[in-house]
């Protein structure tokens, strides 16, 4: 299979060579490559894309990693691109362009946590580690 050195797929196999764990091959990167494009065009930054995607992975883990991804990725398709941070800014100046991912950059990433719930396959963020989102505290707990 011929997979095009898009943009997102580069940005993808900088995140597998980063993080092992997330290494993506075939099929998966070349289809998580085009939503990366995608997201890049509506403008989200890869510096929040990485933190997204480079959180800790459910344990333990049920499904494969490319679904997670995955759900990460179609999860952020649907929400709101991240607006700037600083409030301080000149509001006269025009936005900046959004920046565009290049293999060898070296992000910061922030430490992020998923919610557990739904046996580990939930993944909302939350703030702190073992907390769990709103929908999964209200779930019961199955009979063990």
């Amino acid at each position: 299979m011929v997979i095009a050195l898009t943009e997102g797929v580069r940005f993808l196999q900088s995140l597998g060579d980063a993080h092992p764990t997330l290494m993506l091959t075939g099929k998966p990167l070349r289809d998580q490559g085009l939503v990366v494009d995608e997201l890049f065009r509506l403008g989200w930054k890869d510096e929040v894309l990485w933190e997204l995607l480079a959180r800790p992975l459910p344990t333990p883990l049920r499904k494969d990693v490319s679904a997670v991804l995955a759900k990460r990725l179609s999860d952020a398709l649907v929400s709101p691109v991240p607006g700037p941070r600083r409030a301080w800014e000149d509001a006269r100046e025009a936005p900046p362009a959004p920046r565009r991912h290049v293999a060898g950059a070296d992000p910061v990433i922030r430490r992020a946590y998923e919610c557990q719930g739904d046996r580990g396959m939930c993944g909302v963020p939350v703030a702190a580690e073992g907390e769990v989102c709103p929908r999964c505290a209200r779930m019961s707990e199955p009979a063990r």
